[in-house]
């Protein structure tokens, strides 16, 4: 036998809590919310503006941390406060998650309870990582121009960022189409 195939050694693993990079950027707009995150104690709330990530970093953390995420906007009042009381009493740990509903009085005061990790609006710095990131997430090959030329034409927003990926979609999706049908045409 192969001596090479017979002394081997344990390939380290990295998880995602050491290298959450590759998974989540990290730039002013979220470095603090990350950080707090990724050692939480108890129920923590996350909060922050439209498509910034709040659903998609709560529930890696929840991975990690072995948790319950909650979108807030989601539940009921009643269901928020029951939640939230349980969870308490069982000393679990929760993420939860929410944007800017109106909440009653007896949720507010369970939220004012929890430690907070605040997602902020988007920031120079994040922006073309973020949207290059969300090109090859769709299987894009996209140039820096292209990304430079999106951002120059875009506000500042996770939103803006959302809706540029939403189109350059639709219009893979259409020249797809069309190519398929001129091929069928063709070819006949």
């Amino acid at each position: 036998m192969d001596s090479k195939l017979t002394n081997f050694s344990q390939i380290p693993l990295n998880f995602w809590k050491d290298e959450y990079q590759n998974e989540w950027i990290v730039g002013n707009s979220n470095e603090i919310a990350t950080k707090i995150l990724i050692d939480f104690q108890g129920q923590i709330l996350l909060s922050g503006p439209n498509f910034c990530g709040k659903k998609h970093i709560a529930t890696k953390i929840a991975k990690l941390e072995k948790c319950n995420v909650f979108i807030a906007d989601c539940m009921s009042d009643r269901e928020i406060v029951a939640m939230y009381d349980q969870i308490t009493v069982k000393n679990f740990k929760a993420i939860w998650v929410f944007r800017d509903r109106n909440f009653s009085a007896d949720v507010l005061s369970r939220f004012n309870m929890m430690q907070k990790a605040e997602i902020y609006e988007l920031t120079e710095d994040m922006i073309f990582p973020i949207l290059s990131q969300r090109f090859a997430n769709l299987g894009f090959d996209v140039r820096n121009d292209f990304v430079n030329f999106c951002i120059f034409h875009i506000p500042r927003t996770y939103e803006a960022v959302e809706l540029c990926v939403r189109y350059l979609r639709q219009i893979n999706e259409v020249s797809q189409r069309k190519f398929r049908e001129f091929f069928r045409q063709e070819f006949r």
